[in-house]
């Protein structure tokens, strides 16, 4: 792969994934938007934020400044204090870099479970098909909340999901770790029916 993968993250990411699974997520969703998110799993925020969860006003726990870009739909100010080349033409969306908090978390179990539930609150579309992971990717964009301000956020998720999907040293890390949820989702749904 031509990127450099921060594989102590990731091993430390994957080995938190098991609630994920057991909750009727595709591993490979939160997956790839993770890789998104933090560059590889090298830009994570804080410790534990591997998605780049903005901290909500009620967010009474740790909190990390970050520089980020959004887009945001033109006005006047924005492009010109960008010197944007389309300043005073039509309305358009535009590249921004500005401070913003994010949530960090406790440790790994508290992240997925934090996340598991902003998708299930914020995201209904994206919540019914957690296990479709290209309907996933649609749904985090669809409706009231989008995850990202990037128009073709979910188009970047299937091309990643893919090119990571292909790739033989993610294989490697997280094939091993979803056979052992899915074996132990077998394992709770059988007890379950005894």
């Amino acid at each position: 792969m031509d990127r450099e993968v921060n594989w102590k993250k990731a091993e430390e990411f994957a080995a938190g994934m098991g609630s994920l699974s057991r909750g009727g997520f595709n591993p490979y969703g939160p997956w790839a938007q993770a890789i998104q998110e933090s560059k590889w799993f090298n830009r994570v925020i804080g410790e534990w934020n591997f998605w780049g969860i903005k901290a909500p006003k009620w967010w009474h726990g740790k909190k990390v400044e970050v520089l980020t870009h959004e887009w945001v739909n033109s006005k006047l100010d924005i492009c010109f204090a960008n010197n944007c080349p389309r300043f005073g033409k039509e309305e358009h969306q535009h590249k921004i870099k500005r401070k913003e908090l994010f949530v960090d978390f406790n440790n790994i179990g508290h992240a997925m479970r934090f996340y598991a539930n902003r998708i299930a609150r914020l995201y209904p579309a994206a919540w019914k098909n957690r296990g479709v992971v290209n309907l996933f990717f649609d749904g985090l964009q669809s409706g009231r909340w989008k995850w990202a301000t990037d128009p073709v956020y979910a188009d970047s998720l299937k091309r990643l999901y893919m090119q990571v999907y292909n790739d033989k040293e993610h294989k490697e890390v997280l094939e091993p770790r979803f056979r052992e949820y899915i074996m132990a989702i077998h394992g709770e749904l059988m007890e379950g029916k005894a």
